[in-house]
């Protein structure tokens, strides 16, 4: 891509010149300003204001009438000092605004701050319930286990109670057939006595 050619210098032509192939060239002011120079210096000032606009600008304006120039002169310092002025309210209005936003950023960087800190409060709360449930579930469980071992326990032992209830109860029932024998026999020996007397 090849790049537009230079206009070194400051020199001021016909305003007709610069509207063939030369306008289209880029303009390099030849003010000889250096990187370290300040606008402190009225002689840099000079300088830049002697060489800042192209040369296609102040050859129109050296073309100026001088009533014309005054009066072009006048129109742009006065709207050059409205524009300032204007330029200022804005800056200040945008400024105050910044500075406002700045304000109601830092409230909701505070406010999303104590949200945080709220929700945050709320997880260890939940967490510290779920330990508390969880406690709670592993106590139930033993309990529960528990009881099922001593039901489990109360049962067996019904059921070993039962059966030498059971035992006791033949024995007792083996023990009254046998009184009873023994009463018949005691019964018959005492007859066999009456009738032999």
């Amino acid at each position: 891509m090849c790049s537009n050619p230079t206009i070194q210098g400051s020199s001021v032509k016909s305003v007709e010149s610069f509207k063939g192939p030369e306008g289209e060239e880029v303009y390099v002011p030849n003010w000889g300003v250096k990187v370290g120079d300040s606008f402190k210096d009225p002689a840099v000032c000079a300088k830049v204001l002697a060489h800042f606009a192209p040369p296609g600008v102040r050859s129109a304006i050296s073309e100026m009438e001088a009533d014309h120039f005054i009066s072009r002169l006048m129109l742009s310092s006065c709207n050059l000092r409205a524009l300032l002025a204007e330029g200022v309210t804005r800056f200040t209005k945008g400024m105050q605004e910044y500075e406002d936003a700045s304000k109601k950023k830092d409230k909701m960087k505070a406010s999303m701050a104590a949200i945080k800190k709220e929700v945050d409060g709320f997880f260890k709360k939940e967490e510290a319930w779920a330990k508390k449930i969880e406690e709670l579930t592993r106590r139930h469980e033993i309990e529960v286990n528990d009881l099922k071992k001593s039901f489990e326990a109360d049962r067996l032992k019904l059921k070993a109670d039962r059966k030498a209830l059971n035992v006791k109860q033949m024995a007792f029932e083996e023990e009254k057939e046998g009184l009873k024998s023994l009463v018949t026999q005691a019964t018959g020996d005492n007859q066999w006595v009456i009738e032999q007397v």
